[in-house]
């Protein structure tokens, strides 16, 4: 029993949001990239825990990592949020077989293991690399089967692109991975984590607002309309973690 809005006590439908995140672990990731990587996400859970609570959702959470190839750094099986622990990640993966880990998150975006009555699931993906899968169409090819899976293609899917886009990262790979509503109606871009603080931010910010507009979209199933995703722009008055408690997520 849970007590509704209006103070009237009965059974509530809570639905389910899978939170995925995607995370490079190759060699280029050593040292304090990985470290604000597993930092942030471990700052963020109090945050993504309250939005669980607000919301009254229930938010499950997994983890895959890729290098020269993909494999769970949490999961296959999903994890309450309120269980969910990170476990530092190192950066010893070698190359950056992003293709791999794409066809393991299409894996899980079936209909019979995400279900038909949830809203829509969030993936966040960071690299500061490019996909080393040869040839490079391969990549391309898992990003159209990601499409055209309902959930891959309803789902909350964003990109930070971590380091200088030019020497680093290869944005145009990053951006075809966002989901194809929020690029072309929403105008939604790879998020361009430059240096280390503009890194801490993106995932905080990014991770709690895909959050909290996945579990406030409307409809339900095929009824399911495209999420609402806020604008998020960083600047140097951007608030730290350090300025922030779990109670003040927007």
């Amino acid at each position: 029993m849970e007590k509704s809005v209006n103070g009237i006590s009965g059974n509530t439908v809570r639905h389910t949001l899978h939170f995925f995140w995607l995370i490079d672990w190759s060699g280029s990731m050593a040292g304090e990239r990985i470290q604000i990587v597993n930092n942030s996400i471990r700052r963020v859970l109090p945050m993504i825990r309250n939005i669980e609570e607000n919301e009254r959702i229930n938010i499950y959470m997994r983890a895959i990592k890729f290098g020269s190839r993909a494999e769970w750094h949490i999961g296959p099986q999903p994890v309450p949020v309120s269980q969910f622990n990170w476990i530092d990640m190192d950066a010893l993966g070698g190359l950056t077989s992003t293709t791999q880990a794409l066809d393991m998150l299409t894996a899980e975006l079936d209909i019979n293991k995400i279900g038909k009555r949830n809203v829509p699931p969030v993936v966040l993906l960071l690299s500061d690399g490019m996909c080393t899968d040869e040839p490079e169409t391969l990549y391309y090819e898992a990003i159209l089967r990601l499409n055209q899976s309902p959930w891959g293609r309803k789902a909350v899917r964003l990109a930070i692109g971590i380091g200088d886009q030019t020497n680093d990262y290869n944005k145009e790979q990053l951006d075809s991975f966002i989901s194809i509503y929020l690029r072309q109606k929403q105008g939604v871009e790879t998020f361009p984590a430059s240096d280390h603080r503009k890194l801490t931010k993106y995932i905080r910010l990014v991770s709690t607002i895909a959050t909290l507009a996945s579990s406030q979209s409307q409809g339900e199933g095929e009824d399911l309309g495209p999420v609402n995703f806020s604008p998020i722009v960083i600047d140097d008055d951007s608030p730290d973690f350090g300025d922030l408690d779990a109670g003040d997520v927007f």
